[in-house]
């Protein structure tokens, strides 16, 4: 006689929750490598900034001035890191929180992570519409 148990569910709701517990697992993975993306943009930050710097005093010492050109170009290029790593850290707590999401019973380091994800990320959001209203400043 099969099983005659009412409590048991039917074995076909118990293979899609045994599927996407490691697809879950690995989008947290995911997520949570790429929460590291603002730190390494920050990183290029600070280091492309004592580049451009060191630059501008290396020129003005030859020449006695700085130009201020390029001190610009080279600022804008290093904001560049800093926006990319605040997006690959906006992606990847959508990714986190897809992952959290999906499977409710995450491990605690996952939940800890998503949560504090959310700051970088609205950082982010913010550092991206401040460059869309300098932008539409800029050419009005």
């Amino acid at each position: 006689m099969p099983d005659a148990n009412p409590y048991t569910p039917p074995q076909s709701s118990l293979e899609g929750a045994a599927t996407d517990r490691p697809r879950a697992t690995k989008l947290a993975k995911a997520g949570a490598w790429l929460q590291l993306l603002p730190v390494v943009g920050t990183i290029g930050t600070v280091l492309g900034m004592l580049n451009a710097f060191s630059a501008l005093t290396a020129k003005a010492m030859t020449e006695g001035a700085g130009d201020p050109a390029e001190l610009s170009a080279a600022i804008g290029e290093v904001l560049i890191s800093t926006a990319l790593g605040f997006f690959g850290g906006m992606i990847g707590c959508v990714i986190l929180g897809v992952a959290v999401f999906v499977q409710r019973n995450q491990p605690r380091w996952v939940r800890v992570i998503f949560w504090l994800s959310i700051l970088p990320a609205l950082n982010g959001v913010f550092m991206f519409v401040m460059m869309i209203l300098s932008a539409l400043r800029g050419a009005s």
